[in-house]
C-alpha cells in the first residue's frame, strides 16, 4: 500500500497512483488507457472512523475527467475526478482528485482510496495519513522560514544572528525560547 502524509484538513490535494496490469507476464506492468468513463472503474474512501465508504463509481457516473493534470480542480459535489498521466514515459500513472471534505472528516488519522473495478486491473490502495501535528503542509513552507541565509559557524552550528524563523517565529540569541539551535 502506497502512503501519502497531509495535514488534516489540507485542500487542494492531488494523489498519483500506478495502477497494474493483472494480465502481464512481468507483475511491473503499468495499466494504460484508463479513463473517468472505463467500464467498472470504482474509486472508494474510507477513513479510520467512518464505518461506510464514500464510493465513486463510472457507472455512477460521479468520476469526472481531469482538465489539467497537476492543476486541482475541485470536483462536482459527489464526484471525484480521475486521468492517465502519461500512457508512455509512466505507463499506468493516474492522477485522482477528491473533494477536500474528505481529507477533513472531524478525528480521522487516515484515509484510504482504493481503486478496482476494471478489466484486467490489480486493485490498488493508497493510505493517506491525515496528520492533525503538522503545523503547515510540508510543500508550502518556504526555505527562509527554516533558515534565512544562515552561515554554518565552524562548531557546526548557525550563527544565532543568522537565525531568523522557525515555523514563521523569530528566534534571537542562545538558550531563546523554542530555539532547538541552542546558538
Amino acid at each position: 500500500m502506497l502512503d501519502y502524509i497531509v495535514k488534516n484538513g489540507s485542500t487542494s490535494n492531488k494523489i498519483r497512483v500506478r495502477l497494474y496490469d493483472a494480465l502481464a507476464t512481468d507483475e511491473n506492468i503499468g495499466l494504460t488507457g484508463l479513463t473517468s468513463a472505463s467500464a467498472g472503474l470504482l474509486i472508494s474512501t474510507i477513513t479510520d472512523n467512518e464505518a461506510t465508504a464514500t464510493t465513486y463509481s463510472q457507472s455512477g457516473s460521479t468520476i469526472e475527467t481531469i482538465t489539467t493534470l497537476g492543476a486541482y480542480a475541485a470536483p462536482t459535489a459527489t464526484k471525484c475526478r480521475f486521468k492517465e498521466v502519461d500512457s508512455t514515459n509512466h505507463k499506468g500513472l493516474y492522477e485522482i482528485q477528491l473533494a477536500d471534505a474528505r481529507y477533513a472528516v472531524s478525528g480521522a488519522t487516515g484515509l484510504i482510496v482504493s481503486i478496482s473495478g476494471v478489466t484486467d486491473q490489480v486493485e490498488q490502495a493508497i493510505r493517506i495519513q491525515l496528520d492533525s501535528k503538522i503545523v503547515s503542509d510540508l510543500n508550502d513552507v518556504a526555505a527562509t522560514d527554516i533558515v534565512s541565509s544562515g552561515a554554518i559557524t565552524t562548531s557546526g552550528g548557525i550563527a544565532s544572528s543568522d537565525v531568523k524563523k522557525i515555523n514563521g517565529t523569530t528566534i534571537t540569541g542562545a538558550g531563546a525560547a523554542g530555539n532547538p539551535f541552542n546558538v
